[in-house]
């Protein structure tokens, strides 16, 4: 009995599992990358495209991840390996026995270790929107010290990356130190406390990126894009960053000590208590930017010559590898190298200062030992620059001569537009105006006298091309007789000048006609006539050529004592 019992159970159960197979074997595999995603997606892979590698390309990749690595005899799982998507996703759905990818937003998967695809070749990869928190694909510090010892040739150690698409990749706590990722779209990519430390990034794309407390130290970001990028609390001390485009992007609070920002575009970037100091601005666009809080001690804000003559032979040899556009290609036996002609355009010899048009400051701001300019490159340009309270007595305003947005508008133009340089003079004004008023508030007046003086003459330049003669000639009468009431000497030379011209013109009429006067005495008549006096005088008859000079004399003299009045009301009641 139970013989049959089992026998028919048997048939039963061969039977179901017969209808499985066939159930199975009846799927249609998917063809089309949209099949494939829906069945990704079906597994659980949302993050899955691509067809499933075959067998025999598994049982590759799974020898290769076998491999323990050994740093002193420079032995990695896939060096010198090319790698596809379709690779990096089956070593992702496998990875640690098929427990998956790290999960960063599992905060008790973060000690875990991420694929190692060091030696990987990944160059120009679709790698997006890909789980690859916790990636190793550098060598530490110690590791690289190692390797040194062991006189290790690291060139195929690292993971390339250069021109890949990691765009929306999750790369939180990735180990990159020394990866070469130029040219790479890193765009929204989540890299908070990834190890960047000695990574190329020259040219990298990682506009809106999560990089909050990356690090960066010894990067090369030159040329990057991190347009609204987050990078609070990221390690940028000493990065070299020239042209790098950082507007909009958060920094509050990072620590940017001897960063090289020459000719970066730092437009709206949010530098709130961030640390400036010694930083390399020279070029650099700091247009709207928040510099609340921000310490600029010893910032260096002047123009420059990248290729000056008194630079270190070693310092100048890599400004000029670099400007010149040689790069390294990185994964062949020897270095090449390739000349580019864009980044010779865009990095010239030599950097105007920086521009702060705009910026924020508060009374937190730090501005201590700045440099603010020089002589020979220019100086920064301070239109609509909102001071807040900032201690501008810690600047020594001396040494700036001339703002740059003065600069920029007395540059000539081949391009002939007027209008445009019209803007330029006013922008030009404004500048001083608004820098005067700041200086004056501070108690500043001598510095503040000195950049109201130069809004005035540059006013009188906006008239002449306005083609407003009347206003352009009463602003230059004053800018003769007063200096604009900040020349005292000029009114007390044009005194003298009245006076003189006037008693010779008395002595050599008197030679001609009544009454005859002495040098002396036609120089007392002139003082006189200066102050109206002489019209009561009896040696003046009616008909007298002399009573010509006596009137221009009496008016010219209510003029420059009319002046002179106005002049001492400015200076002793700063009115």
């Amino acid at each position: 009995m139970n013989k049959y019992v089992r026998k028919l159970f048997g048939m039963m159960f061969q039977s179901q599992q017969t209808q499985q197979v066939v159930h199975i074997q009846s799927q249609p595999t998917p063809i089309s990358p949209e099949e494939w995603r829906a069945h990704w997606q079906a597994k659980g892979f949302p993050w899955r495209t691509e067809p499933e590698i075959d067998a025999k390309r598994q049982e590759e990749l799974s020898k290769c991840r076998a491999i323990v690595p050994d740093i002193e005899k420079g032995i990695y799982p896939f060096k010198g390996m090319k790698l596809s998507r379709a690779d990096v996703e089956w070593l992702l759905a496998t990875h640690e026995n098929g427990r998956g990818p790290v999960d960063w937003s599992d905060e008790w998967q973060r000690k875990r270790e991420g694929l190692d695809l060091r030696g990987a070749d990944l160059r120009k990869e679709d790698l997006r929107a890909l789980p690859l928190a916790c990636l190793i694909g550098g060598m530490s510090v110690e590791e690289d010290l190692t390797a040194q010892f062991a006189d290790v040739d690291t060139r195929l150690v690292y993971l390339y990356l250069e021109g890949a698409d990691l765009s929306n990749a999750h790369l939180e706590g990735a180990k990159l130190c020394g990866v070469n990722l130029e040219n790479a779209n890193l765009f929204e990519a989540y890299m908070q406390v990834a190890n960047l430390s000695g990574s190329y990034l020259n040219g990298a794309w990682l506009d809106k990126a999560h990089l909050e407390n990356a690090d960066f130290s010894d990067a090369r970001l030159r040329a990057a894009n991190l347009d609204e990028a987050y990078l609070e609390g990221a390690k940028l001390r000493g990065v070299w960053a020239e042209g790098t485009n950082l507007d909009g992007a958060h920094l509050e609070k990072t620590d940017l000590r001897n960063i090289h920002l020459e000719k970066a575009s730092l437009k709206e970037t949010f530098l709130n208590n961030a640390d400036l100091s010694y930083a390399q601005l020279a070029g650099a666009n700091l247009h709207r930017a928040h510099l609340e809080g921000a310490n600029l001690t010893w910032a260096h804000l002047e123009g420059k010559c990248m290729l000056a003559e008194d630079m270190p032979s070693q310092e100048m040899e890599r400004v000029r590898t670099w400007f010149h556009g040689l790069r390294w290609r990185g994964m062949e036996d020897v270095l090449t190298f390739e000349e580019g002609k864009e980044l010779q355009e865009e990095f010239p010899e030599e950097l105007p200062p920086a521009n702060l048009s705009g910026a924020f400051f508060d009374s937190a701001t730090l501005l201590e030992k700045t440099y603010l300019g020089d002589r020979k490159y220019g100086f920064v340009s301070l239109v609509d620059v909102s001071w807040g309270d900032t201690n501008l007595s810690v600047v020594n305003w001396t040494k700036v001569k001339m703002l740059g947005d003065e600069s920029t508008a007395r540059q000539k133009k081949t391009s002939g537009d007027k209008r445009g340089k019209l803007v330029e003079y006013q922008l030009a004004v404004r500048a001083n105006r608004q820098l005067a008023v700041a200086l004056q508030d501070q108690g500043l007046n001598e510095d503040a006298a000195r950049f109201a003086f130069r809004a005035q003459v540059l006013q009188r330049k906006v008239f002449w091309r306005q083609l407003n003669f009347w206003k352009w000639s009463g602003s230059a009468l004053l800018a003769l007789l007063a200096g604009y009431g900040y020349r005292m000497w000029h009114i007390l030379v044009a005194y003298v000048l009245v006076v003189l011209l006037c008693a010779a013109a008395y002595f050599v009429l008197g030679m001609y006609y009544e009454p005859h006067l002495s040098l002396l005495e036609a120089v007392l008549t002139s003082v006189t006539a200066f102050h109206g006096r002489v019209f009561s005088e009896p040696f003046l008859r009616p008909g007298e050529p002399q009573l010509w000079v006596t009137a221009f004399e009496a008016v010219a003299g209510l003029i420059v004592e009319g002046v002179f009045i106005a002049m001492l009301t400015q200076k002793f009641f700063g009115k």
